[in-house]
Parts: C-alpha cells; sequence; structure tokens
C-alpha cells in the first residue's frame, strides 16, 4: 500500500486516489450551495519496508484534529476545522491491517476542489493561529500558511501515542466519500547485535524540531539535537526507538545524518561508540540496524541499506526521459509511469523547482503525473521531478506546449490544426500517431479523459447535476444519457456551445466545437441513397444540404470512387457562385486510417464532366491531380476510435473517426463527423454526420470564432 502512506520527503500523503490539483475550472464559482460529505479517518496497520506490522500501542489515537481546505482564486483557504476530537470505532479495513476509528458526515459548500488534513495524537504539535471561511472571508487561513506554522518538537524519545498525520485531496465534497489514513510520523529502529551485550542507548544527533508538510527543507530545516539516552538490556532493541525524519546527506561526513551513541561490552569489555543512520530516514518505515564489532570499532549495517541498485521508469508518453503534455490540463488521470527495481521501500517523488501547474504523485503501483493548470502564457512551459529509490534516482522532464496559434484555413472557417488534448497537430507526417488523438470527452461535458488506458465506468446517480459531473472523475455509463436533471430538449440542441462563464464548451476562448451544420461544409450531409458511402460508384444529388441554422438549402452532387480507391468527390453549394469542390479520402498507413479532405474553390459553373458516373469520376479525379497546389486547402483527421459508454475501453483506434459536434438531435443523441473502415468482405466504408449517444467518450476538434 505504497500510496497510503504520508512519506515526508515524498512531499504530501497520497492517502486516496485523487491527485494534488488546483481546481481551476470551480475556484470562480460563487456559488455557495452546501452538500453533505461523509469523511473517514484510518489508522495505517503496516510499517513500509520489512512488511512489519504496527502493534496495538503504534496504532493508538488518542485526539485528532481535523482541517479542511477549499480551491479557491487564492489559494487553498481553511473551510472547516474541528479540534480534540476523539476516534470513536475500531472497524478492521478488508484486505489490510488499517482501521476505521471514525466517521462523520460533514456539511460544505459545494464549490471547490478539498484538500483534507487530520493531525493525530497532537502532543508536540503547535498550530498557527487559524480562521476560517466562515470566521473571517477575507482573512481565511491559506494551506502554505498553514503549513509553514505547522511544527512538531519533542525532547525525549517518543512513545506512544505516536504523533501522526494523513493528508488527501478530493475533487468535489458533493455526495463523496473520502478516507484519510493516519501514518506514523516516525522511523522505527530495532537493534539486533548478537555477540553483544548492550546498555543504553542515545540519540546524540536527531531532529527535535520540524515542519512535517513543509518540501523545502532548505526553507525550513529540522532542528538537529540530542535525545537523552534510555536504558536498554540484552542483545536485541525492539519497539523502543523512533526518529523524526532527517534531511540526510549523501556525503560520507556526519552533517545532518542521525546518529546513535550505543554503550554496552562485547567479551567482557566495555565498549562506546557512534554509529550513523542511512540517508534519509525516512517516516513510517521499519528499520532494523544490525550491530558488529570489529578491531575495537562498532559498525552497523541497516534494512534497508538504500544500496544503490537499478532503477528504471518507463511510460507510454515517457520518450528519452521526456513527457510533453498539451496546454489543457487533465487533473484526474494524467500520464502514468511505472517502475521496476530490486530494491525494497517507496518510492520518493521531489520536484525540482516550485512549479504549481502539474503535480505527480503515487498511485499504488503506478507513478501519475497530472497538467493541473492550462498553459495561456503564450510559450511553453518546462519543470522536471526526480524518482528516486535508495541512492539511484531518475529525472523526468516536462513540458507543457501552449495554446496553438497555427490554424487550418478551409473556405470560410480557421480549424484549430489539432484535436482538443493532442500534442501533435493533425497533418500528414503525424496522423497515424496517437499523439495527434487528443482527449476524449462525453458529450456536454468538459471533462477530458486520456487516450490510453480502461476507465473505470459508473452508473451516472438519477439526481446528478451538471455542476457534479464537472467535477467528477468518473466516467459515467452505460446509460446513452448521463445527465439525468431533466434538461429539455430545447435546452440540450445548444447546451455544450451555450454554457457560461467556467462550465462553458471545452474550447479556449475565441474558439468553439463546430455545429452540425458546420461540420456539413466538408463532409457529406447524410448517407441517404449512398451519398457518404466510398463503394459503389455513381452520381448523386442531394438536395437539402443546410450550412447554417435557419439557412438555405443547397443541392450538393457527389461521385464516388469504388471500394479500392476509397474516395468521395462533392460539389458543395451546387450550382451557386460559392460553390466549392471537395475530396474525400480514405487513406491507410501502416494499416492504420486517417481521413483526408482537399478543398478546391469553385463556381456557378463547377460541375464533373462527362455522360455518366465513370466519366464524372475521371474528370473529377483529373481536376485534382491537375489543381494549382497553391489553391488547394487539406484537412486531415485521425481515426480516434471512441471510448465506449459500457466498457469505458477505447474501441476502432487507427481505424474508425468519431467526433463530436456541438448540437444534439434529441434528449440522448447529439451530432458526430463519423467515418468508418470496415475491413471486411463488405468493405462498407462510409463517411457522414450521424447520432451518437451522449455517453460515448469523443474527441473534438474546435473552430475559431
Amino acid at each position: 500500500m505504497k500510496y497510503r502512506f504520508l512519506t515526508i520527503l515524498s512531499a504530501l500523503a497520497i492517502t486516496a486516489c485523487y491527485p494534488d490539483f488546483v481546481d481551476i475550472n470551480t475556484s470562480a464559482i460563487a456559488s455557495q450551495q452546501e452538500s453533505e460529505m461523509t469523511l473517514d479517518v484510518r489508522v495505517s496497520g503496516s510499517m513500509i519496508s520489512t512488511k512489519s506490522f504496527a502493534g496495538a500501542d503504534e496504532m493508538r489515537v488518542d485526539d485528532m484534529d481535523i482541517f479542511i481546505f477549499a480551491s479557491t482564486e487564492k489559494g487553498y483557504l481553511l473551510e472547516w476545522t474541528s479540534k480534540d476530537v476523539t476516534p470513536d470505532l475500531s472497524e478492521a479495513i478488508p484486505g489490510s491491517k488499517d482501521k476505521k476509528i471514525w466517521s462523520q458526515a460533514i456539511t460544505l459548500p459545494s464549490s471547490g476542489s478539498k484538500r483534507i488534513v487530520v493531525i493525530g495524537n497532537t502532543t508536540g504539535a503547535e498550530y498557527p493561529a487559524v480562521k476560517t471561511t466562515t470566521e473571517d472571508p477575507e482573512g481565511a487561513t491559506e494551506y502554505n500558511a498553514f503549513a509553514d506554522g505547522l511544527k512538531f518538537s519533542l525532547n525525549q524519545m517518543p512513545t506512544a501515542p505516536l504523533f501522526m498525520m494523513g493528508q488527501t485531496d478530493i475533487a468535489s465534497s458533493v455526495g463523496t466519500n473520502p478516507f484519510v489514513t493516519l501514518a506514523r510520523q516516525f522511523a522505527k529502529v530495532d537493534i539486533k547485535a548478537a555477540g553483544l551485550e548492550l546498555k543504553s542507548v542515545q540519540m546524540t544527533k536527531t531532529s527535535t524540531e520540524c515542519w512535517p508538510l513543509v518540501k523545502d527543507f532548505e526553507k525550513k530545516p529540522a532542528t538537529m539535537g540530542q535525545l537523552p539516552a534510555i536504558n536498554v538490556s540484552g542483545s536485541e532493541v525492539k519497539d523502543q526507538i523512533y526518529l523524526l525524519y532527517t534531511p540526510g546527506t549523501q556525503s560520507e561526513t556526519t552533517d545532518n545524518r542521525a546518529a546513535f551513541k550505543i554503550s554496552g561490552t562485547a567479551s567482557g569489555q566495555a565498549f562506546e561508540d557512534v554509529v550513523y543512520c542511512p540517508n534519509p530516514v525516512m517516516a513510517d518505515y521499519n528499520y532494523v540496524m544490525t550491530l558488529s564489532q570489529a578491531g575495537g570499532k562498532l559498525f552497523a549495517d541497516f534494512t534497508p541499506d538504500w544500496s544503490s541498485g537499478t532503477l528504471t521508469v518507463q511510460g507510454v508518453k515517457l520518450i528519452n526521459g521526456q513527457m510533453t503534455f498539451p496546454y489543457l490540463s487533465e487533473k484526474y488521470y494524467g500520464y502514468e509511469l511505472t517502475w521496476t527495481t530490486e530494491m525494497t521501500g517507496p518510492i520518493v517523488l521531489t520536484k525540482n523547482g516550485d512549479e504549481s501547474w502539474y503535480n505527480v504523485f503515487v498511485d499504488g503501483s503506478l507513478i501519475r503525473v497530472c497538467c493541473v493548470e492550462d498553459n495561456y502564457t503564450g510559450a511553453e512551459r518546462s519543470a522536471t521531478f526526480t524518482v528516486s529509490l535508495g541512492k539511484s534516482s531518475v529525472e523526468i522532464s516536462l513540458t507543457q506546449q501552449s495554446v496553438p496559434t497555427q490554424t487550418v484555413k478551409f473556405g470560410n472557417m480557421e480549424w484549430m490544426d489539432r484535436n482538443l488534448g493532442a500534442t501533435l497537430p493533425s497533418f500528414e507526417e503525424n496522423i497515424i500517431s496517437s499523439e495527434s488523438y487528443g482527449y476524449y470527452y462525453q458529450w456536454g461535458r468538459n471533462v477530458p479523459f486520456p487516450n490510453v488506458g480502461t476507465l473505470e465506468t459508473d452508473k451516472a446517480p438519477d439526481a446528478l447535476t451538471y455542476e457534479q459531473a464537472m467535477n467528477s472523475r468518473k466516467f459515467y455509463s452505460p446509460d446513452a444519457v448521463w445527465l439525468r436533471s431533466g434538461v429539455s430538449y430545447a435546452k440540450l440542441e445548444t447546451f455544450w456551445k451555450d454554457l457560461s462563464g467556467s462550465y462553458g464548451e471545452p474550447c479556449p476562448e475565441g474558439w468553439h466545437i463546430p455545429s452540425y451544420y458546420e461540420i456539413q461544409q466538408i463532409i457529406p450531409y447524410k448517407n441517404s441513397a449512398g451519398i457518404g458511402n466510398f463503394n459503389n460508384i455513381g452520381t448523386k444529388l442531394n438536395p437539402d444540404e443546410i450550412f447554417e441554422k435557419g439557412g438555405p438549402s443547397y443541392d450538393g452532387l457527389y461521385v464516388t470512387a469504388g471500394p479500392e480507391k476509397c474516395a468521395i468527390y462533392a460539389v458543395k453549394k451546387y450550382k451557386t457562385t460559392d460553390a466549392y469542390y471537395l475530396r474525400i479520402q480514405r487513406m491507410l498507413r501502416n494499416s492504420i486510417a486517417y481521413l483526408k479532405i482537399d478543398r478546391l474553390p469553385g463556381d456557378e459553373n463547377s460541375d464533373f464532366a462527362g455522360e455518366d458516373a465513370n466519366a464524372k469520376l475521371a474528370s473529377s479525379e483529373q481536376l485534382f491531380a491537375t489543381a494549382d497546389a497553391s489553391k488547394m486547402e487539406t484537412l486531415c483527421f485521425p481515426s480516434t476510435g471512441y471510448i465506449n459508454q459500457t466498457s469505458g475501453e477505447h474501441a476502432y483506434q487507427g481505424q474508425a473517426l468519431y467526433m463530436w459536434a456541438s448540437s444534439a438531435w434529441s434528449d440522448v443523441y447529439a451530432s458526430t463527423i463519423y467515418f468508418d473502415n470496415y475491413t471486411g468482405t463488405s468493405n462498407n466504408s462510409r463517411i457522414y454526420s450521424r447520432a451518437n449517444n451522449f455517453a460515448h467518450g469523443m474527441p473534438v476538434r474546435c473552430v475559431k470564432d
């Protein structure tokens, strides 16, 4: 359970599967509607490294202080607190040695993500003066100020109950049941000394004051001091020695390294010597110190010994130590990394700067990296973090792109050069790469989902509101309609586009998701009479194409190239001065399909020459083959597939295209660009606008306003 403990040197505790993020989508919401959540507090029943179980005294919690901070434009502000809370439960957690010791329903304002901090066994802990947003809306305590002022001190070897702490972040308090797991903020050191008779152990250099929530040890260094000696006897010392963290050093010198002065006898001869702890000393870690003597000198071997073993970090999005993120934040899933090593112990993550736009944390057996802020700076921004285990470390470089400025002009529209969330533009040289796919969205939600992996699905509650859906990492299924709040079709028809404020569509300012009518400018209006079919050669006239809601109806002339060539030629706005030619092609490269659309200007005389379909096809092919390249406009779309509403799995990637339009067709279905690539005996490939239910996950391509 690598994710359940708070290790001082790994920065923040990860006690639930939620990242540390700044919720920029909800921070600006003025709504102070209240909601209820049920908070559980647990205590960890195991220690790390040696897989030892904590004893009853080590799990003892006599009192707790609880602090809940809410995300705002001013940072995380203290919203609710309760001190001197007495645990009143002792419930085993199935599958672990942890216990639930407290549970309570808490009413909080609905807006904003929450950061929950619980301090257990508070003797020795000092807090700054705190004020909640209710007590002082303008002067409420900010999380960083709280962390900067939280100090723990001791003047003797600690005994039960031990100082504990835990922390978690949640996206929303609405109807949630988060938990915080308390972990001991001491390392335990057990001693084995075969052949030696021990008499006393004294910490001559150890932390006597520390700031548990401060990540920058240079800013808040531990106070190194000594504690009174404890008397021991025999060749083993167990469950008696506890150390606060010490920063440690990689040097062979003794600065900042915890030191033991140990006295006893060896073969009847008295001895007194000093040995040093490994680097660093980790919280809630069970060390075993094995003592030996040679040449009158005392030696100590530690398990774990932080040996320089091999540490390898890898991930689908990690290339040569570099990860590239789009400008758009994705605060829930991020990019996943895994590690392999032969060493024991927890992974330690260290940000090498103070950047707030990304978060990195351990999530079970994964490292998860999330961008938590959009990048509107106009320039790329970079950062690095280090993954460490023992004395081995791997540095990872991050780059977050800025908002794309390059557009693809296509007629009277300018398209973004890539799908939302893609790190590569949709040009032919990139088009088969998954980096051109971007994020996936359920229709009407601006919560991005990744283009790799299987999502955990969850049935949408009957009372689910749009605000709750916007603040949830869940992929709602299996029903076609995730939104159950009785929104009328009249509202849904422009639902995504017309939402105001921070709940608006996911496109950046100055851009929008194309409407059903706008996408008719680039693809067949519908599939009636085989107009959107690549297969049978034939000339087809469609008499009712509409490019603007409430606008006029136009004719469209089509000729298809057959299953081998997989092309459709069209004259849009046929017989008008605004007529233009389209060539719509299903392309294949390395068995991966993509859609390519070329446009040439025309006029009222634009037509396909010839008496029959074959002749018209030949003239249309010749037209594009000999066209002035400077007058040709090209638009490409990767075959992204979609996320299945029931399974949460990605389907038909590299084979079919699904892409949302902003218009709804009913209270169940919305419009999409649809391009399938059936490669069976029927070879029934089609391209047209069709309806898909809201719960599927599909990419978005923005159009400039």
